[in-house]
């Protein structure tokens, strides 16, 4: 929470430790005037990620998917309709694309967190990952500096 809200400048935190999907997508309307967000992008390669990512759009937003997830993503047609939710699907960016996020960035309103670490610490470095301590990223170093 911290982190994001102080290190990060995030407007909103919601902690999705232990939640149902209902209880995230709840928390991020709530954040967002109680209406939901204008768009998602999708990243993680989860069906869950998917549903999230949707149900948390309000009315007329936009979703777009970048990871892959496996199988099938059932949608309901009838909100998606209704509230004229557009889903969308991205592999590879334009080059408009990349000058627009780094004209994004250029307002320093992107915060990147890497974390150098040596390759002897791999075994901690995992565990961390997988109990979810680790912020931003990791970049191993694999020879010593000379």
């Amino acid at each position: 929470r911290d982190y994001a809200l102080n290190t990060l400048k995030c407007d909103a935190f919601v902690d999705v430790k232990g939640k149902s999907n209902d209880e995230v997508v709840a928390g991020v309307k709530a954040a967002a005037d109680g209406v939901g967000v204008h768009g998602s992008v999708i990243l993680a390669p989860a069906l869950a990620a998917y549903r999230q990512g949707v149900d948390m759009l309000r009315p007329m937003g936009f979703a777009v998917g970048i990871a892959l997830p496996p199988g099938d993503f059932p949608v309901d047609v009838l909100t998606t309709i209704l509230h004229r939710k557009t889903i969308r699907g991205s592999i590879v960016g334009t080059r408009k694309d990349l000058n627009e996020a780094l004209s994004i960035a250029a307002l320093g309103s992107v915060k990147c967190t890497v974390e150098e670490k040596n390759l002897d610490d791999i075994d901690q470095i995992l565990n961390d990952m997988a109990a979810g301590k680790i912020k931003g990223r990791v970049v191993l170093r694999i020879a010593p500096d000379e």
